[in-house]
């Protein structure tokens, strides 16, 4: 079962969903066509091919790595583009093919976009030219007003999980080795910055939260092909580091 699997996507051109009916789906982003979607419903399976494929299309200039999250039946698939200061999104549910793209108005964003699910809504996060911000939405059409998260970086690396009644969004900032986080437990008030680590490296490449078995884990990528983890632990005190060894750098997605 996949919901025993972790699925890591430590980032560039696709994204892994969260499970959904225990299939994994994949959103790969290609330039002036649109968004690859395949569908895994046995991702355990050798040399497995998917159950189906689709196609989102989307004419962009610069097309950013989707984020890609179940939420109340449907699987949601949202990017950015960097030709624009919009956020979009397209929907699917079993059985039906994805929706046409739709537009989520924002002032201004700078990389990806990221999502997850908190308190039952959708919460996206994203980076302007000066803040960290958040929208969230109840039923996937009707979006808040921006909220902006204080933080001392405009790093446009960031992730969000849930963890203990909490959001978290951890974030890197372009050329730098710190991995920082904030937290919240309503997504409008928001604690201190705070440091998770600061990677043996140059600089942090990309940063996938997971809560795993009950704990939370931080695994990020940095400098050419290197991959390690930390373990959250009470207390906001962080485990030491632990380098991923065996993986080739084709599986460093």
């Amino acid at each position: 079962s996949i919901l025993s699997r972790l699925m890591l996507c430590l980032c560039g051109l696709f994204a892994v969903s969260s499970a959904y009916a225990e299939s994994v789906i994949i959103a790969t982003s290609r330039p002036d066509e649109g968004i690859v979607v395949d569908v895994f419903d046995s991702p355990d399976a050798v040399n497995a091919l998917p159950s189906s494929s689709g196609m989102v299309p989307f004419t962009s200039i610069g097309l950013a790595t989707p984020a890609v999250q179940s939420f109340k039946g449907k699987v949601y698939m949202f990017w950015a583009n960097d030709s624009d200061s919009t956020i979009y999104f397209s929907t699917w549910a079993q059985g039906s093919n994805w929706s046409p793209p739709q537009p989520i108005p924002v002032s201004d964003i700078l990389g990806n976009v990221s999502v997850t699910v908190f308190q039952q809504k959708l919460v996206l996060t994203f980076t302007d030219k000066t803040h960290k911000n958040s929208i969230s939405s109840e039923d996937g059409i009707t979006w808040s007003g921006v909220n902006p998260v204080a933080t001392s970086s405009d790093a446009d690396n960031n992730s969000p999980v849930v963890y203990d009644g909490q959001l978290f969004i951890f974030y890197s900032a372009e050329d730098e080795a710190t991995v920082n986080y904030v937290t919240s437990v309503d997504g409008l008030k928001w604690s201190k910055e705070n440091l998770a680590c600061r990677a043996s490296a140059y600089r942090v490449l990309s940063i996938v939260p997971v809560v795993y078995n009950g704990g939370l884990l931080v695994y990020y990528s940095y400098d050419a092909a290197n991959v390690a983890v930390r373990t959250y632990e009470q207390g906001s005190h962080w485990g030491d580091e632990q380098r991923l060894s065996g993986l080739a750098k084709s599986e460093l997605f």
